[in-house]
C-alpha cells in the first residue's frame, strides 16, 4: 500500500514537472514573439537546468535497487568489449620485459667473456686505433745525363741531423744522462759548434723535434759513424767498463737525443757546365728553368709512407708503403762538346769582353742540341754565389730604368737565363742566305742572276747603304757573289722582286716571328712585320736582316733546314726518358715538322756558303782541311748611331752532308770599333777546330790540314786581327753612318722584359726568404 502511494506520488511530480516545462516553453514562444532578447549565454544555461530536473526526477523515480543493477549492467558492457584487449597488451608487454631482460644478461655475460678470454687482443686493437704515420719515404728526383752517359744532375742520399731537446736536458738517473756525451759526440763527428749546439737545446727546451740547419745534409757515412759511436760510448757507460775507462772519462755520461731524418739533395757533378741548358732544382724538387723545370714532372716520383702501428705499449708492428722514384732524362748534350765551348767563350771574355755572348752548336739533321752555352756562369751547386758582383753585372746590362724595379729574382733571373733563347736582337748579314733561299725558290733569283751595286739605294726617298758603300760598291756581281760579298744592295733588288708577301710567308716558315717549341722555358718569340705594317724601305731592310727581330735558337734552326735538305727539326734537348731500372719510357719525335725550301735549292746555299768561307767575307772561320760553309752578321743596333753592334757567324760542317751547325753571336763586342764580323768567325773557327775531332769529323783533306799554319796554343793567346776595309777588301764591317740613317724603323712589341723569364725563381732566392 505504502508503495503503491509512493508510486502514485512520483507519477504525480513527473506530471508536474512536466507541465511546468511545456508552459516554460509555451511563455518562451510567447515572449520571443513580443520581443527578440536572444541572448546564446541565458539559453545555454536554462537549458541545461532543465536537463538536470529531468534527471534529478528520473534519479528520484528510480528505486535504489534498479539504480545499482543499471550501473552494474553498463560496467558489464565495458569489461566484456575491453577485458580480452587489456589481457594482450599486458601479456605482450611481460613477454617484452622477459626477453629484454634476458638480452641484456646475454650481452653482459658475452662482455665479460670477451674481457677475460680476448682482453689482450682488444687492448691491442685500442693501441692500433691510436697508430701514427711514420716518416714520409722521399722518392729520388730522376738524373740528367747527357748523350754518353755523363751524370750533369742527380740526387744523392743525405741526412738531418734533428736534436730531441727536452731529452738531452731532462735529469734523470746517473746512468740515464745524455747531455755532455752527445754534445762531445756531435762535435767530434760532424765538427759542430758546441755553443750552437747549446743554443738550440735552450731555444727549444720543450721539444723533442728541432732539425739543426747549420748542419744540413750530412753523408751516410758520417751518420753510421755517429751510430757506431753511439753505440760504444752507451754500452761502456752502462756496464761500468774497466777496460774501457778512456770513453767514459771523455764522454762522461751516454749519447742520444739524435736521430737522422733521409732525404734527398740534388748535385750537379760538373758544377758550371751546361748550366744554362740543366737548370736547378730547389730541396722541395721544384725544378727552376732548363730541364730541370721543363720536365719537372717526369723527373719527380711519388712519396711513400711508413705506417707504425703499436701491439703493446712499446713494440709496434710497421707497414711499408714505398716510395717510387722519378724518371732519367737522357739529354742531346755532349759534355765534352759543352765544356770546350764554354772554355772558348771564357777565354774570350777575359781577352776582350762583350756585353753579352752566345753559342749554338745542333745536329741539322734532327734538331739536337749538341751544346748551347752564353755568359756568365755559375755553380749549380751554388747558384746565387757569383764569381762577380751581381749589382755590376746589373748596372752594365740594363738601363737605369729598367734596373730601378728590378726584384732581387729579376736579378738572379737575368744572370740565370740562356741568352740563346730569351733575348732578341736584328740578326744583320746572317739572314741574307734566308732571303737569297726564297727568291730561288720562287724564280725572283736563279743561279745566273746578276746584279749591280754601286754602293746602295733610295727607298722611298731614304738611301739605304751597302757595306761596300765606302769603295763605290762591288760593281756587277752574281748571285753567289752576292752571299759572298755580302752585298745590301743585290739583297734589296731581289727581295723587291720577290715582293713582301712571299718574303713574309718564307719568314714565317723558317720560324721567325714565333717560338720554335725548344723543351725550355723562357723562349722569346722575336718581332717581324706583317703584310700591313711592312713598307718598301721595311722589305729592303729585313732583306739583309735588319728591322726584324730573332732569337739565337730560332735562327740555328732555320738555318738547320737550309742546308740539311729543307727539312725543318724542332730544336731539343731531351733525347730520351727512362724509368729508375733503365727501361726506356719515351723517345723525342725527330721526325720534320716542315720543308721550308726544296733539296735543289738547299745544295744551291750550301755551294754558296762555302765559297763564302773560303772566298768571302767569312774567310776567318774556315778550318783547314775542312769544307765549312757560313755567314757573316754585323748589324747596327738601335737607337743607330752609337756604333754598337752585334757581330755573328752561321755556318755548318762539312759542305756536302753537314753533320753540324755552329751559330757564334757576339753582343758589343768591348772595343771601340765593334763594326766588325771577324770577331765572330775567328771565334768560330778556333771552336770548330777543337768540337770536331769530339764528333768524329776528321778532315777531308788530310794534306791540307797537314801543311796548315798552326794556331796560337788556346784563345788565351789569341788576338784578333781586324783586316782593313779599305781598298775593296772582301772582310769588310759595316760603312760609317751604318746601313740606312735613322729613318729606318724596327719591328715594334717586343715580347722580352728585361730581367724577366717565364720560370719560377725557388722560394729560398727570393727576396721575402732573404
Amino acid at each position: 500500500m505504502r508503495n503503491d502511494n509512493g508510486d502514485d506520488e512520483r507519477r504525480t511530480r513527473g506530471r508536474r514537472v512536466r507541465e511546468e516545462d511545456r508552459r516554460e516553453r509555451s511563455g518562451e514562444r510567447r515572449s520571443s514573439s513580443r520581443r527578440d532578447r536572444s541572448d546564446g549565454a541565458s539559453s545555454e544555461r536554462r537549458v541545461k537546468a532543465t536537463k538536470r530536473r529531468r534527471d534529478d526526477v528520473e534519479n528520484r523515480s528510480v528505486s535504489p535497487k534498479k539504480r545499482s543493477k543499471k550501473v552494474k549492467k553498463s560496467r558489464n558492457n565495458r569489461d566484456g568489449i575491453l577485458a580480452p584487449i587489456e589481457k594482450y597488451i599486458s601479456a605482450n608487454i611481460f613477454i617484452l620485459l622477459i626477453c629484454f631482460i634476458v638480452v641484456v644478461a646475454l650481452i653482459f655475460v658475452h662482455i665479460i667473456n670477451l674481457l677475460n678470454v680476448h682482453g689482450d687482443d682488444f687492448k691491442k686493437q685500442v693501441l692500433k686505433n691510436k697508430s701514427y704515420v711514420g716518416n714520409t719515404i722521399k722518392f729520388k728526383r730522376g738524373s740528367i745525363t747527357d748523350r754518353n752517359g755523363n751524370v750533369l744532375a742527380q740526387s744523392k742520399r743525405v741526412f738531418d741531423v734533428i736534436i730531441d731537446p727536452k731529452l738531452i736536458l731532462e735529469k734523470r738517473f746517473k746512468n740515464d744522462i745524455v747531455y755532455d756525451g752527445t754534445l762531445i759526440a756531435l762535435e767530434e763527428v760532424f765538427g759542430m759548434d758546441r755553443s750552437y749546439v747549446i743554443e738550440q737545446l735552450e731555444k727549444r727546451k720543450d721539444s723533442h723535434y728541432v732539425v739543426l740547419k747549420e748542419y744540413k745534409g750530412v753523408s751516410n757515412e758520417k751518420k753510421e759513424e755517429f751510430e757506431k759511436l753511439e753505440i760504444k760510448v752507451n754500452k761502456a757507460i752502462k756496464d761500468d767498463r774497466k777496460d774501457d775507462k778512456s770513453t767514459i772519462e771523455k764522454y762522461k755520461t751516454k749519447i742520444g737525443g739524435v736521430t737522422f731524418e733521409e732525404r734527398y739533395e740534388r748535385y750537379y757533378p760538373y758544377k758550371t757546365v751546361a748550366g744554362d741548358l740543366i737548370g736547378i732544382a730547389s730541396d722541395s724538387n721544384v725544378g727552376s728553368f732548363g730541364i730541370e723545370s721543363k720536365y719537372n714532372e717526369e723527373l719527380n716520383g711519388e712519396d711513400g709512407k711508413s705506417y707504425k702501428y703499436y701491439i703493446n705499449e712499446s713494440d709496434y708492428e710497421e707497414s711499408v708503403k714505398d716510395a717510387t722514384d722519378g724518371n732519367n732524362i737522357i739529354s742531346t748534350i755532349d759534355v765534352n762538346i759543352q765544356g770546350v765551348v764554354e772554355q772558348h767563350i771564357a777565354s774570350f771574355m777575359d781577352q776582350m769582353g762583350a756585353k753579352n755572348i752566345g753559342v749554338i752548336l745542333m745536329d741539322p739533321n734532327s734538331g739536337e742540341i749538341l751544346a748551347m752555352a752564353s755568359d756568365p756562369v755559375y755553380d749549380l751547386n751554388n747558384p746565387t754565389e757569383f764569381g762577380f758582383s751581381l749589382a755590376d753585372y746589373i748596372k752594365k746590362h740594363y738601363k737605369r730604368k729598367e734596373r730601378k724595379n728590378m726584384t732581387k729574382s729579376a736579378e738572379l733571373s737575368a744572370v740565370w737565363k740562356s741568352y740563346c733563347i730569351t733575348d732578341e736582337y736584328e740578326p744583320g748579314s746572317t739572314l741574307k742566305p734566308f732571303t737569297v733561299a726564297a727568291c730561288l725558290e720562287e724564280g725572283a733569283a736563279t743561279n745566273a742572276s746578276t746584279y749591280m751595286c754601286d754602293g746602295g739605294q733610295s727607298v722611298n726617298g731614304v738611301y739605304i747603304k751597302c757595306c761596300a758603300h765606302n769603295t763605290g760598291g762591288h760593281g756587277q756581281i752574281t748571285l753567289e757573289q752576292a752571299l759572298m760579298k755580302s752585298c745590301n744592295d743585290a739583297l734589296m733588288s731581289m727581295s723587291a722582286k720577290l715582293g713582301k708577301r712571299k718574303f713574309l710567308s718564307y719568314i714565317n716558315n723558317y720560324g721567325f716571328g714565333r717560338q720554335t717549341g725548344i723543351d725550355l722555358p723562357g723562349e722569346a718569340t722575336g718581332q717581324i712585320f706583317n703584310n700591313s705594317n711592312m713598307g718598301n724601305i721595311e722589305l729592303a731592310t729585313s732583306s739583309f736582316g735588319q728591322g726584324q727581330t730573332v732569337t739565337m735558337i730560332q735562327m740555328a734552326a732555320g738555318f738547320s733546314s737550309l742546308v740539311n735538305g729543307g727539312e725543318y727539326y724542332v730544336p731539343h734537348l731531351m733525347k730520351e726518358v727512362t724509368n729508375n731500372q733503365g727501361v726506356s719510357v719515351k723517345n723525342y719525335n725527330t721526325t720534320p715538322t716542315r720543308r721550308t725550301i726544296s733539296e735543289d735549292t738547299s745544295k744551291l746555299i750550301r755551294k754558296y756558303l762555302y765559297s763564302t768561307v773560303e772566298e768571302g767575307t767569312a774567310n776567318p772561320a774556315s778550318v783547314a782541311g775542312y769544307t765549312v760553309c757560313g755567314k757573316t752578321g754585323t748589324a747596327e743596333k738601335h737607337p743607330t748611331g752609337r756604333g754598337n753592334y752585334l757581330v755573328s757567324f752561321i755556318g755548318c760542317v762539312p759542305k756536302d752532308d753537314p753533320k753540324l751547325v755552329c751559330y757564334v753571336v757576339i753582343d758589343e763586342p768591348d772595343t771601340e770599333d765593334q763594326a766588325h764580323s771577324t770577331y765572330a768567325t775567328q771565334f768560330a773557327s778556333y771552336l770548330l777546330e777543337d768540337v770536331m775531332p769530339l764528333m768524329e769529323l776528321y778532315p777531308e783533306d788530310k794534306k791540307a790540314a797537314a801543311n796548315a799554319t798552326p794556331k796560337p796554343d788556346g784563345m788565351k793567346k789569341f788576338k784578333v786581327t781586324i783586316p782593313s776595309t779599305e781598298n775593296g777588301n772582301l772582310y769588310e764591317g759595316a760603312p760609317e753612318g751604318g746601313y740606312a740613317d735613322k729613318s729606318y724603323g724596327i719591328a715594334s712589341g717586343s715580347s722580352v722584359t728585361p730581367g724577366s723569364t717565364d720560370f719560377k725563381v725557388p722560394s729560398e732566392y727570393t727576396e721575402e726568404e732573404e
